[in-house]
Order: structure tokens, then C-alpha cells, then sequence
């Protein structure tokens, strides 16, 4: 809605005061400078443009020159746009000039760019809006087949994501002898690339034997253990026997000589007491003095009903080695992604940020829950179908179900 007059630049001020008693809800034109101190919901079409620290504009904005001390949602299109400490904006910025505060928050897409004359005109009518448009340089398809295969970059090299805080703490529970430790994570959150870059970071001293299909009893388990250390099992061996075997191997003289750890997936799969038998005889988890290897348990949330009470009672008092793999955020999806493009983009004229603009990135999450199975399903029909559309970059609605 346009109020005609209201928000008119007085010519003697050449400025427009919005403030903090004011809420308008409708767009907004100005020949001259606009200050919003209270709240806006609409788009704002002006020369230039401040809000206040406390006021807040949800829309477009069509600028020479915008500061921002508040808050901002929306696209803005400017000559020069500056973030001030504490301000904060989500959405996309087409700016020739851009100046981020320390303290200032803004998430979005960002495109570089020459901004044309105002849109307003004398007399308050609105110039035709000038877009520059350019060609796709990314190789869809071949970006699709990443996402599509097996091979997708791991989200914990991503500095500073929260799974990378997540493998640093499982990092420092090994190096601190924990004897057991328990990763939750429901399918497709990611537990076999945290096993496989766990394998990767580990020391040299430091063997990871991953038992990925579940066994029916603890004789079964052992006797995977031994044969990863290569050790022959006999048929007539008991579990003591195999026990006093890999302990041969790991703990020859009664110390460790070989540090090993044992990570089980899928333990829900598992018979409850085939696990707590493991446990009793491998390591100290339950107060004894054998501490042969440590073990991480890796499952779903169904897990959790499995476990044995004494195993219950364990992560109870060591509540720090219970781990979860919870939904990536919507911070950690937009990283994720982008870190992938720059990898996989690399030697080719490819800009991240341009491809996946900040709508399509909040369509993705909502539509993926930060699942990264599904986040990388979703991306994948995505690229394909700007393929087929030719377009420059991933719109929201290449985002299918």
C-alpha cells in the first residue's frame, strides 16, 4: 500500500524521519535521505537511507547509499552499503561497495555490480529498473554428479562448523583414554564420513578397526577383532582365548604396545548383551583392570533402548563421551555447500555465492532438515534442473521434494 504525501521528502529537510512510534506496512518513496527508527514491512525506494539502531525494515530496497545500524531483511540494490556494528541483514546485496563493522551480522548473497541511477525520478515517477544478467560458467551436470556420488566433500573440513567442533571433541575423549564413547546420529547425518575422517586424522599409532555389519555374539566380535590384528582363530577357541590373543598383540607385556580403537556402527542392530560382553572384556568401561582398546558405539536413536543397563549407567557418570550428530544448521548448510562449490569449482570461473543465492539456501534447509544425505539428494535435482533451464544460478524453485 502507498500512502501519497506521507513519506514525501520535505523539500527544506530533504529527508524522511520514521520513528520509533511508527510502524508502516506498505512502500515507501523518497526523493531524499529516509531514516527508520521504528519498523517498516514493505519495499523502500529512495536516494539514500539509514536505520537506526532499533528500527528494523523487512522488504526491498532500492538505494544510492544505505547504512545500517539495525535491522535488515530483504534485497537490496545500492551504489554503497555499509554494515555497522550490531547491525544485521539476511537476504542478497547488489552493491559496487561494501563495508562490514567488527560486531555487524549479514548473511546473504552477495553480487558485485554497477549500480544504475535512482529509480526515482523527479515528480516521484519510477525509472525502469536496470538488471545485469550473466551466463552460467558452471558445468551443472558435472556439479550434480559430485553431489550424486559417494564422494562428496566432508563437512567437518570446514573451519569452524559445528561438526568440526564435534570431531576435535571425539579427538581429545581418545586422546584421554575414554574407554567407551557413543555417537547418535539418524541415517544419512553422517556417521560413516565421521568414522572415515576420524580413520584419516587419527595417528599413525593409532589403529581404527571399523566392524560396519553387526555379528550375533560376543565370540563372533572378538574374533572380527582378532582378525583384523591378524591373528588366527581357531575353531575351538574360546572367548577367553581370543581375548588372551589380542591381548598378545596389543598389550604383549602387560602393557599397551599398540594403541587400538574399535568403532561399532549400527548398534542397534546388535544384541544388547553381545556389546556389553565386549565392553567387560576389552576395556575398563565398567571399573575393570583390562583396558586392551577403546570402543565408540555409532547408531541411531533406537541405540539408546539397546544398551544394557550397566551400559546406561557408564554414560550417565561420563555424560561428556555421550555424542550426538545433530542437523547440520542452516549457518553449517550454507558452508557446507559452499565449501563443496570451491573445491569442486576449482581452475574454473565458478562464484558460490552467486550460484546458490540466500532464498534458495533457506528452501534448501527447510526442505532438507540439515540432513546432508537429503541436502546432498536436493542439491543434486537442483543443479540438474538449472541444467535444463540454463539458468545462471539455483533458484528456489529447482528446489524439489
Amino acid at each position: 500500500m502507498i500512502i501519497p504525501g506521507l513519506f514525501e521528502s520535505m523539500a527544506e529537510k530533504n529527508e524522511s524521519r520514521i520513528d520509533r512510534s511508527m510502524c508502516i506496512a506498505g512502500k515507501v518513496r523518497s526523493l531524499g535521505h529516509v531514516v527508520i527508527e521504528g519498523k517498516v514491512e514493505g519495499d523502500l525506494d529512495c536516494t539514500s537511507m539509514k536505520v537506526a539502531r532499533g528500527g528494523a525494515l523487512l522488504g526491498d530496497i532500492h538505494a544510492e547509499e544505505i547504512e545500517c545500524f539495525g535491522t535488515i531483511e530483504g534485497r537490496i540494490k545500492t551504489r554503497k552499503f555499509i554494515m555497522r556494528k550490531d547491525g544485521c541483514h539476511t537476504g542478497t546485496v547488489e552493491t559496487a561497495e561494501l563495508r562490514v563493522e567488527p560486531g555487524a551480522f549479514i548473511d546473504c548473497a552477495l553480487h558485485g555490480g554497477v549500480f544504475p541511477p535512482s529509480g526515482i525520478e523527479e515528480g516521484g515517477r519510477g525509472a525502469t529498473e536496470t538488471r545485469v544478467f550473466t551466463e552460467s560458467v558452471a558445468d551443472w551436470d558435472r556439479l550434480a554428479a559430485v553431489f550424486e556420488s559417494n564422494a562428496q566433500q566432508c563437512i567437518m573440513d570446514v573451519p569452524w562448523s559445528e561438526r568440526k567442533e564435534l570431531l576435535d571433541q571425539i579427538l581429545a575423549l581418545l586422546e584421554k583414554d575414554k574407554p567407551l564413547i557413543k555417537i547418535t546420529g539418524e541415517p544419512g547425518s553422517g556417521k560413516s564420513t565421521m568414522i572415515a575422517k576420524l580413520k584419516e586424522v587419527l595417528s599413525d599409532e593409532t589403529d581404527l578397526f571399523v566392524l560396519e555389519e553387526p555379528v550375533g555374539s560376543v565370540r563372533d566380535l572378538l574374533a572380527a577383532v582378532a582378525g583384523y590384528l591378524q591373528v588366527p582363530v581357531h575353531a575351538d577357541d574360546r572367548q577367553g582365548d581370543i581375548v588372551g590373543k589380542i591381548k598378545d598383540v596389543l598389550a604383549p607385556d602387560g602393557c599397551i604396545r599398540r594403541k587400538m580403537v574399535l568403532a561399532v556402527d549400527d548398534v542397534q542392530m546388535m544384541y544388547p548383551a553381545t556389546m556389553e560382553g565386549v565392553i567387560r572384556q576389552l576395556t575398563s568401561a565398567y571399573g575393570g583392570e583390562e583396558a586392551l582398546l577403546q570402543i565408540i558405539l555409532l547408531g541411531t536413536g533406537e541405540m539408546e533402548k539397546k544398551l544394557v543397563h550397566t551400559t546406561r549407567e557408564y554414560f550417565e557418570d561420563e555424560t561428556n563421551c555421550l555424542l550426538a550428530l545433530e542437523p547440520l544448521s542452516i549457518k553449517d548448510t550454507s558452508e557446507y555447500l559452499r565449501f563443496c562449490l570451491q573445491i569442486e569449482g576449482d581452475g574454473e570461473d565458478l562464484d558460490p555465492v552467486d550460484l546458490l543465492p540466500f532464498e534458495t539456501l533457506k528452501k534448501l534447509y527447510t526442505a532438507s532438515g540439515g540432513n546432508i544425505s537429503r541436502i546432498n539428494s536436493l542439491v543434486a535435482g537442483a543443479f540438474r534442473r538449472a541444467s535444463q533451464s540454463d539458468s545462471p544460478f539455483v533458484a528456489v524453485h529447482h528446489i524439489q521434494q
